[in-house]
């Protein structure tokens, strides 16, 4: 966990990942991840689609060598999209799992009771 005394700005992607991974878990043992994982499946799926579309502007490029150009376009158009919904999503999930982490004064729910509801 990071001390008070660090400066979070100077933290490298390793650290900050590891930061990440500790908050989910602290989240998440609260059960209180039912939005986070919300933006996570929406990015995951954004991500997917834009691999898929990639692979599909290579292989239009590749079989029609540059011939059918309006074509390419709009699936280059479409790559773009999904990057911005992938990207927006990125930010959506970080913002509802600090949201949720500075929320999250509940004690850990015991075995067998309900989770607490989300606003």
């Amino acid at each position: 966990m990071i001390e008070s005394s660090e400066d979070i700005g100077r933290l490298t992607l390793l650290e900050w990942k590891e930061l990440v991974r500790e908050i989910y878990t602290y989240v998440s043992t609260r059960k209180l991840t039912r939005r986070v994982d919300i933006f996570n499946a929406q990015y995951s799926m954004n991500r997917g689609i834009a691999a898929g579309l990639m692979a599909l502007v290579a292989i239009q490029l590749y079989k029609s060598q540059f011939s059918n150009w309006g074509i390419d376009l709009v699936l280059f158009g479409c790559v773009a999209l999904a990057a911005y919904r992938m990207h927006f999503y990125r930010i959506e999930y970080a913002g509802e799992l600090f949201r949720q982490f500075n929320q999250s004064t509940a004690e850990i729910p015991k075995e067998g009771t309900a989770a607490p509801e989300e606003a």
